[in-house]
């Protein structure tokens, strides 16, 4: 069981990690230079949104693993926010 969670924890890590310093494409530089750039700094949040995380993913993971990461995160994502409103509720 130790195995398998410090698994999962290394695997939050490298994404994490992955998504709070993405790389980018400067609109007035060559698009084949890319420059390193805090999260935080680019976009004045501390927090990390959902694309910069499926990006993160999409580079870790391999072809088709991430593709089904990227599914079944969007899918728990999406049932945690439908199980804080009630029926009815006006979004």
């Amino acid at each position: 069981m130790a195995i398998l969670n410090s698994f999962v924890n290394d695997i939050f890590e490298r994404i994490a990690t992955e998504a709070s310093s993405l790389y980018i494409f400067p609109p007035f530089r060559a698009r084949c230079l890319l420059v390193p750039l805090e999260l935080a700094s680019y976009s004045k949040k501390s927090t990390i949104a959902s694309r910069e995380i499926q990006t993160a993913v999409r580079l870790i993971l391999p072809g088709e693993l991430s593709k089904h990461a990227i599914s079944e995160g969007t899918k728990s994502v999406t049932k945690a926010s439908l199980s804080c409103f009630p029926a009815g509720f006006p979004l």
